[in-house]
């Protein structure tokens, strides 16, 4: 599940940008909520009730405008996303001053939105780290060289494209960092890198190293329709 912050002092423009949203992600994996101004976003974050993956803010607010606030949440959530959405051209060299993902005018929102996600999530791949303790060292891979986890008893043999490793790391201490649909979870102990799926059966994913994963009675349909959506975002 994404948390998607909105932030905006045009309560009107908060549910236009809402709207888009859910015409670009998935509903059932995105929560959203909104926040009328800055300062109300940074207090929910400030006090640790609140970490979103991904913000939305518009940047000509009053008091704090959006820049600032951008700047305080790479501090206090370095992991999440920033996409900058404005009125004024003029703000695109400003944004730079800000860590963040994409900027996008209000007038484009509709067009460029899709976009706009692309990157962001982009941007997470190249920075999700799995992190976890195998052969008496501590180790940290980038999820993009993962093929796929097998859960085996109390270990997780994690396939990578060069080499494996077994860890007794638990599977919810691997997950924290890895975004939801980013592994397909195909069978009870598996979880697959769509990236590296070569093929599919009525009861298998073939991978790109010819290794064979089943797929479960009980995970084919989310399987299924979590493949398709990942084909369809890579036609997109």
């Amino acid at each position: 599940m994404f948390h998607i912050a909105i932030c905006d002092d045009d309560a009107v423009e908060m549910e236009i940008t809402k709207a888009e949203v859910l015409r670009s992600m998935s509903p059932d994996r995105t929560q959203i909520d909104l926040f009328l101004g800055g300062a109300a976003l940074l207090a929910a974050v400030e006090n640790g009730t609140y970490v979103p993956d991904i913000t939305i803010l518009d940047i000509n607010m009053p008091e704090l405008n959006g820049i600032e606030v951008a700047k305080k949440i790479n501090d206090l959530c370095p992991r999440c996303r920033i996409i900058f959405l404005t009125s004024y051209l003029g703000y695109a060299t400003d944004v730079y001053e800000a860590r963040h993902s994409y900027f996008v005018l209000k007038s484009e929102i509709g067009e460029k939105l899709k976009k706009a996600f692309g990157a962001v999530f982009a941007d997470i791949d190249k920075n999700t780290i799995v992190s976890f303790r195998a052969d008496g060292e501590q180790w940290k891979l980038g999820i993009e060289g993962i093929l796929y986890l097998e859960r085996n008893l109390r270990k997780v043999n994690i396939v990578c494209r060069r080499r494996s490793f077994t860890t007794s790391t638990k599977l919810e201490e691997l997950f924290q960092y890895i975004p939801d649909g980013k592994l397909i979870h195909c069978h009870q102990s598996y979880w697959v890198n769509p990236d590296y799926i070569r093929s599919m059966t009525a009861d298998s994913f073939i991978m790109a190293d010819e290794t064979v994963i089943p797929i479960s009675r009980g995970n084919r349909e989310s399987a299924r329709n979590a493949f398709f959506t990942y084909l369809h975002s890579k036609q997109s």
